[in-house]
Order: C-alpha cells, then structure tokens, then sequence
C-alpha cells in the first residue's frame, strides 16, 4: 500500500488517525469483556445470596408445618378416631380435623396420611378424588 500523500506531516497524521481507531477498538473491546465479566459475576452473587434467603425461608417454613403437623397428630380427637375401627363418623371427624392444616400455610395437599408404625395408613383426608394408592410406594420410601 503506497500513500499518495507526499509530506510527511500529512503521513503522520493518518498514522495516528488509524493508531487512535485501534486503540478505540481495542479500548471498546476490553471495556466490553469487563462489563460482561462482571454483570456475570454480579448476577452470580446476587443467585447465591438470594437461594440462601430462600433455603433459609423454606427451612423456616417447613419447621413450622412439621411442627404444627406434629401437634395435629399429638390432638386427642386425632388420635381417638384413629385408634378405633374407621367408620363413616369417624372418617367425617377426621376429615373435619385435618382440613384446616394446609389452608394455614396457603399450600394445597393432594393427600394427608395418617401412617401408623407399621405402615398401615389408618386415616386420609383426600382433596378431591380418592387417591389411596398413586403414591404408595414414594410413601414407603419415605418411611423407611
């Protein structure tokens, strides 16, 4: 590539016109690398600031559900009509008991078992339709 401008001065002057371009892109380039590297970075602590809240809330909120499940299941009512032969009394009582559990914690439950030692359930309250065997084996598992 020839110039066909003949002083110098002007020779120079497009030399440090196209040095000035590449190190504006060269400056555009690197500034684009730093700010995706740390928006990236950023993002990434803010993930791992908020998954900690959350665990930290879900904790605290499965607590309180196991806690209340586990004065539920202590209540008197509870357990005398579980320890008797189920009739349609005492399913009905039952079911009167159980159904104020999940509404306090705005969660929706397909099913609540009651599951005596010997994984035998002896008490459900069913949302909808009966649903006594879609999760037996999960239960299972989870009891043993």
């Amino acid at each position: 590539m020839r110039f066909k401008v003949r002083s110098l001065g002007g020779k120079l002057i497009i030399v440090a016109a196209l040095t000035l371009l590449l190190c504006m892109v060269i400056f555009s380039a690197l500034s684009w690398g730093l700010l995706k590297y740390l928006s990236e970075r950023e993002a990434s602590n803010d993930a791992t600031k908020h998954l900690s809240y959350i665990k930290n809330a879900y904790r605290s909120a499965s607590g309180a559900l196991l806690q209340d499940l586990t004065q539920v299941a202590r209540n008197s009512d509870v357990i005398s009509s579980v320890s008797h032969p189920p009739t349609v009394q005492s399913q009905q009582r039952l079911e009167d008991l159980l159904v104020h559990v999940p509404t306090h914690y705005h969660i929706f439950l397909a099913a609540l078992d009651i599951v005596a030692r010997n994984h035998q359930v002896v008490g459900q309250f069913a949302d909808g339709q009966h649903t006594t065997d879609i999760n037996a084996l999960t239960t299972m598992t989870l009891l043993d």
